[in-house]
């Protein structure tokens, strides 16, 4: 049956158990719409109001009043936010307030901010990554998300020590400007560890790395292809390192180490050195002090050698004493005492060239 109005039609209020207009192909007359409060047309269903819409906005699955510029609302939120055109709820904690489900092969983004003139300040694209405006301060690459733990929270304000927070699950990760993928990420791994994976570390210097480098500090003159760190002096007039002890130092200041972790080399707090064979370059000499002087060997149990033989000790022996002077070798015609005197001399010159020969001093022979 068709019937023709020429006038408004005007119905009762209804309710939500009892809408003023529903269906009759319906089970029962408790789904359809109903007049929920002046100015504000209901939707039920089952008996139930499902939603609300009114000179406000459209109200699903809340009967609160909007907020002052609202237009939609999906549940009652804990708090309104009077700037809000649209509030989306969670109904538990459990629950997600809102999902973006790309279509399959989505080509477009999934998820966009628009600034007035239409320009994208940020957006979400179909795989995960993102990418964010930060209107002079350029962008940053776009970077997947690894899953929803990666970006625990994003912070931007005017303090520098609380500009960025992210969670370390598992990374932060740089691609080149412009360009799809990932060639670098920062990861934490621990308090106070981080990981950066990739390439390396550059403090104050942007200079290319060398074959195997890991970490520069300042810009090097010359790469070496073989150093995994090279730490440049920023000026002739800079110390490229320093190696500061702490209040009474103990342990080694400094340490090299063989692969199975034994020192082979090692400079105490007190600035003495343990190591292993010196190698000399061909014209370098050891200059030594012109006040109190150094000294080779510091005890007469400490064993040198000279020449490739084998160290010894200090030699000693009665075959070293003094030879006795008597009138007859210090004054003219200069002889002999006794043969015992000449004997010793003949002894002593034989112990002075055994002890240097053993030393390796001399060779003691052609």
């Amino acid at each position: 049956m068709t019937t023709s109005v020429s006038s408004p039609l005007l119905l009762s209020s209804g309710s939500a158990s009892a809408p003023g207009i529903s269906f009759t192909s319906d089970s029962g007359t408790d789904s359809g719409l109903f007049l929920a409060a002046s100015n504000t047309i209901g939707i039920a269903a089952a008996g139930s109001e499902v939603a609300r819409f009114g000179s406000a906005g459209l109200s699903v699955a809340s009967t609160a009043t909007p907020g002052t510029v609202e237009k939609f609302r999906v549940l009652t939120p804990t708090t309104v936010d009077n700037l809000a055109n649209v509030t989306i709820s969670a109904s538990a904690a459990t629950s997600k307030p809102m999902a973006l489900q790309a279509a399959a092969t989505q080509t477009a983004n999934v998820l966009e901010v628009q600034s007035s003139s239409g320009s994208t300040n940020f957006l979400v694209k179909a795989d995960g990554s993102a990418q964010f405006d930060f209107g002079s301060s350029g962008k940053i690459g776009a970077f997947p998300f690894f899953g929803a733990t990666f970006l625990g929270l994003l912070k931007v304000s005017t303090d520098a020590s609380t500009s960025l927070l992210l969670s370390s699950v598992p990374s932060l990760g740089f691609g080149p400007g412009g360009a799809p993928g990932i060639d670098t990420t920062l990861t934490r791994l621990a308090a106070g560890v981080f990981n950066i994976a990739s390439g390396g570390l550059g403090v104050n210097t942007a200079t290319t790395f060398g074959t195997v480098q890991k970490l520069a500090v300042n810009a090097h003159t010359t790469a070496d292809n073989t150093a995994n760190a090279i730490l440049s002096a920023s000026a002739s007039t800079s110390k490229a390192l320093v190696v500061q002890a702490a209040a009474s130092q103990s342990a080694q200041l400094l340490e090299a180490q063989s692969s199975a972790g034994a020192t082979v080399w090692s400079v105490s707090a007190a600035g003495a050195q343990s190591t292993g064979t010196v190698t000399l370059q061909d014209a370098a000499n050891i200059a030594v002090g012109t006040s109190t002087g150094s000294k080779i060997g510091t005890a007469t149990s400490q064993k040198i050698g000279f020449y490739n033989v084998t160290p010894i000790v200090q030699p000693s022996g009665a075959s070293q004493a003094a030879v006795a002077t008597t009138a007859a070798t210090n004054t003219t015609p200069y002889g002999y005492t006794t043969a015992a005197q000449a004997d010793a001399l003949v002894t002593l010159v034989n112990k002075i060239r055994t002890d240097l020969v053993s030393l390796g001093l001399i060779k003691g022979s052609a």
